[in-house]
């Protein structure tokens, strides 16, 4: 009963931290931008097959997170709730997995503890509170770990082949969300499983045909149907999403060798918040015990311990060796380092006052997220397109487009805009159908179609060249500054 009044405390917290504040502030370029407006776009037009951008195909993910943000605005409407919705869902979820987890490997207690860890984690709180594929990818991969514990715990064949193509099922799920990345967590699986096999424990049929068939059926099918129907998609998934991301900096996302140290250990080591101290002292007080034999031997005898180890460096190692980096690209892992942290309150905190004190630290950290959730309404925030948006509409009547200049950008101000938002260039980029500024201006100079153009700039060059544009043509302008980061330039044709 106690165990169960604990479970329901945290999953009431996890409810409280994930829920609270959801819509406080408005979507941050670029990537909240762009997943709203690509899941908004595909809502609009009905086409949920082909994510889209720009009312154009986006190939970028697979749609299975883009129908998860269409689910909440189909039910909380076209907003900054509705958008982030998901997330919650499955932040709170992923509580409930991960004391699974922890319940599975060891105990309830370790469990609960794991839980409780991960849902008052600042970085998965971060993670919860912003519009991405990570949150989503980590339930997934926490669910392909706990299918195969229950595979191996399971008692009879049945079962463990009904667990086993579960896994397979989630897997699926993984990769209909992230594509190749969510492979990483079922590689691990299958290299701890090579591991047992090697020194002669216990084992699991993995390779079932359901479970392959599920997997297949699950995660393959989208890619099968748009390759067969988009020439040339083939090739782009495999150079641009793998070959390009894995081996080039094309997106020059943290391409340096080094990039590892500041963008992936900072949250694995002090992602949980105070209660990493606890590594810290454990080291302190254990430090002429930690030798490598003696780590070693303690692996070669706690297969659980050795599985987190496995869980959490494969994929870290696969991701350290891309050339593309970001901090919630480790997410799908940050669950090991919560269970490996309630094990060890578990094992070298024993007395019954350190679990109350985790319990006190933990309330307070969920306060601390909640307010600071809370006040991100009252911050300013630079990559907030919603006071732009606010701000544009005390400039314009009815009859206004909006056109922005030299940017891929701004898809936060276009999901306000309801998609009314057309990107100009002085050069179309190759292979893309907008329009250049010259045609845009001739058309407010002579044939206007509307009554106000407002053009918007990210860049102090491309507002001077706008600017100077502007003046060759004779075309009066207001030239507006917001937050000395958006030059806006109004114009009345009429």
């Amino acid at each position: 009963m106690e165990h169960f009044k604990q479970y329901t405390a945290v999953l009431i917290l996890a409810c409280m931290v994930g829920f609270a504040f959801q819509g406080s502030h408005g979507l941050l370029e670029s990537t909240e931008g762009r997943y709203a407006e690509a899941a908004r776009e595909m809502l609009e037009t009905g086409n949920w097959l082909v994510p889209q951008l720009d009312y154009r195909p986006h190939w970028t993910k697979p749609p299975l997170a883009y129908w998860a943000i269409i689910g909440g605005m189909m039910t909380f409407g076209e907003n900054e709730w509705g958008v982030r919705f998901y997330n919650a869902v499955a932040f709170v979820a992923l509580v409930w997995v991960v004391a699974r987890i922890g319940r599975r490997l060891w105990d309830r207690r370790t469990g609960i503890l794991a839980a409780l860890l991960y849902a008052t984690a600042p970085y998965a709180v971060y993670a919860a509170s912003s519009v991405q594929t990570d949150v989503l990818l980590s339930l997934w991969d926490a669910c392909i770990v706990l299918a195969y514990w229950e595979a191996r715990a399971a008692e009879k064949p049945r079962r463990e082949a009904a667990w086993v193509a579960a896994l397979w099922v989630f897997t699926g799920l993984a990769f209909m969300t992230k594509g190749p990345p969510g492979l990483l967590t079922p590689a691990a699986v299958l290299a701890f499983e090579f591991y047992m096999r090697r020194t002669d424990r216990a084992k699991v049929r993995l390779m079932r045909f359901a479970g392959i068939a599920a997997f297949l059926a699950i995660g393959g099918a989208w890619f099968l149907v748009v390759i067969w129907r988009t020439p040339g998609l083939l090739s782009y998934f495999v150079g641009e999403e793998v070959i390009g991301r894995v081996f080039t900096a094309h997106f020059d996302r943290n391409p340096h060798w080094y990039a590892p140290l500041y963008i992936y250990v900072p949250p694995l080591l002090f992602g949980l918040g105070p209660i990493v101290a606890i590594w810290f002292i454990a080291a302190k007080r254990y430090a002429k015990g930690l030798r490598w034999p003696t780590i070693r031997d303690y692996l070669r005898r706690h297969e659980h311990g050795m599985f987190l180890l496995t869980w959490l460096a494969l994929p870290l190692v696969i991701l350290s060796i891309s050339q593309s980096r970001l901090p919630l690209y480790v997410l799908p892992v940050f669950p090991a380092v919560a269970l490996a942290t309630a094990r060890l309150l578990t094992v070298a905190f024993v007395r019954e006052d350190h679990d109350r004190r985790v319990w006190t630290t933990a309330l307070a950290m969920a306060l601390v997220l909640i307010a600071a959730k809370g006040t991100m309404r009252y911050v300013p925030i630079a990559a907030d397109m919603k006071p732009l948006y606010r701000f544009t509409q005390g400039l314009v009547d009815k009859d206004t487009t909006f056109l922005c200049y030299e940017t891929y950008k701004m898809y936060g101000l276009q999901f306000y805009l309801h998609g009314q938002l057309e990107r100009l260039w002085e050069k179309p980029p190759d292979k893309q159908p907008e329009s250049g500024i010259d045609a845009a201006l001739d058309e407010v100079k002579t044939h206007p179609k509307h009554d106000t153009y407002v053009f918007v700039t990210t860049r102090k060059t491309d507002s001077i060249g706008l600017e100077s544009r502007l003046r060759d043509k004779d075309i009066p302008a207001q030239k507006i500054d917001f937050r000395k980061k958006y030059d806006l330039f109004v114009i009345h044709p009429r």
